[in-house]
């Protein structure tokens, strides 16, 4: 592997640090280039803050995070061109933004379920691109107590490491909390965590404990077992639950929907609203590739739209 300059590796490092200014901790945090590296979110620090003692390995790092945001910036690209759906303003999106402004302006839990393909996540980050400054976090499956605290501070920008000389230490997670608590307290901000039936019992503690320190406002989204886990299987989750304030149900795509969503990306096709719900199974997620697939047809053969084209087009779709 061949060796960087000094200025090649600093442009690599300021080019790390404008893409986690830039991006969500889910794509650019420590954790994050490292996981997607082969290092500890602890060297990736390390690294770019200069600190890194081993400096024969640093090309090698450097090349290695070049190659990632490399990669991040292809594959957005591709997302642009794979004919992402824009925004409209559907049934599901209407209620998840009527949640996220009472939870706001009441500074109470919002709680948003529905099944998969509703159109929760594409609701609450349009919600967040709106309000740039509400938090949003994407829980994982594999979250942990420490992970979501992590995950809160890098959105909200405390360091999660502190230095003794050149030695990072991970601040603990009773200090990173209370740095939360600080920073969050007596402001009208949102903290949005979507995929929350992913949340263990502990980290709905730890969101509980946030409210209760700052009396902000919060949107939990997710699948319906959320709600089962706010319940609690034995009501341990009581303290929890008591404090949402408000609570809807999102149903599947409506023919209305369909409609908002194709005069947004495709009016041409408005007419064929019916097929595309029926066809999509009243899915957001397959109506998208649905709407792709269709254009990439009409685009490949020069064939007019129509049911016919429509339905073969769906042949293709996973359902």
């Amino acid at each position: 592997m061949s060796n960087l300059s000094n200025e090649q590796i600093r442009a690599i490092i300021d080019r790390l640090i404008e893409f986690q200014k830039n991006n969500p901790a889910s794509i650019s945090s420590d954790r994050a280039v490292g996981n997607n590296t082969g290092y500890s979110a602890t060297t990736i620090n390390q690294f770019k803050n200069g600190k890194y003692p081993a400096s024969g390995s640093l090309s090698e790092i450097a090349l290695k995070v070049a190659n990632y945001l490399d990669n991040v910036s292809a594959s957005q690209q591709d997302y642009l061109n794979r004919g992402t759906l824009k925004f409209a303003m559907t049934t599901a999106a209407s209620h998840i933004f009527k949640a996220a402004h009472y939870a706001l302006t009441q500074g109470t839990i919002s709680v948003i379920t529905g099944v998969p393909g509703c159109g929760k996540t594409h609701a609450v980050k349009e919600f967040k691109r709106r309000n740039p400054t509400s938090v949003l976090i994407e829980v994982t499956p594999l979250v942990t107590r420490r992970s979501l605290i992590e995950d809160i501070c890098n959105e909200i920008r405390i360091p999660v490491f502190n230095y003794k000389g050149d030695r990072p230490v991970p601040v603990s997670s009773n200090e990173l909390f209370r740095s939360i608590v600080n920073v969050l307290g007596g402001t009208k901000r949102l903290l949005i965590i979507d995929e929350g039936e992913n949340l263990t019992v502990q980290c709905l503690e730890v969101i509980r404990r946030i409210q209760d320190f700052t009396e902000i406002g919060m949107l939990l989204s997710g699948t319906g077992r959320l709600l089962d886990r706010l319940r609690g299987t034995r009501k341990e989750l009581q303290q929890l639950f008591s404090r949402v304030g408000y609570q809807k149900e999102i149903r599947t795509l409506e023919l209305d929907d369909v409609r908002a969503i194709l005069d947004v990306n495709y009016p041409e096709a408005k007419n064929f609203a019916a097929t595309f719900l029926s066809l999509s199974k009243h899915n957001g997620r397959y109506l998208q590739h649905l709407i792709s697939l269709v254009k990439r047809t009409v685009h490949e053969t020069g064939e007019p739209l129509s049911d016919d084209l429509i339905d073969s087009a769906a042949s293709s779709l996973l359902t």
